[in-house]
């Protein structure tokens, strides 16, 4: 385990096996392999971040355009969490991104730099 001078307690979590930077490299990869027209058919159908998303396409498109944006503001956010949070029980995350969860994967891979040794084992 991962021992830092600011975090003493190990939480118990599922974290999820794939990181933010995975979704991130993987709808990007998809957004790059289509044409120029349907990607900026794609980008203009999310109204700048705001348009309700109804297709996969659109979703990774959202994420390739907002993704990285969303995960430096959340990852500012939970840096600023006093550590005591961490120790005192439970949390409960309520992410009101309308269905994206960009915060939870973000947390996870908040959590699991900060408290899991992924070198081991």
């Amino acid at each position: 385990m991962k021992q830092t001078s600011a975090f003493h307690f190990i939480p118990q979590f599922n974290a999820s096996q794939l990181s933010f930077d995975d979704v991130v490299e993987s709808v990007k990869q998809h957004i790059n392999s289509l044409s120029e027209n349907k990607q900026k058919k794609l980008k203009d159908e999310l109204e700048n971040g705001l348009a309700n998303l109804t297709t996969k396409e659109q979703l990774d498109m959202y994420i390739s355009s907002y993704g990285e944006i969303h995960r430096q503001k959340l990852q500012i956010a939970y840096d600023r969490i006093p550590h005591k949070v961490w120790s005192e029980g439970s949390i409960s995350v309520v992410d009101y991104g309308c269905g994206q969860c960009i915060a939870e994967m973000v947390l996870s891979d908040f959590l699991k730099n900060h408290y899991i040794d992924n070198h081991s084992t």
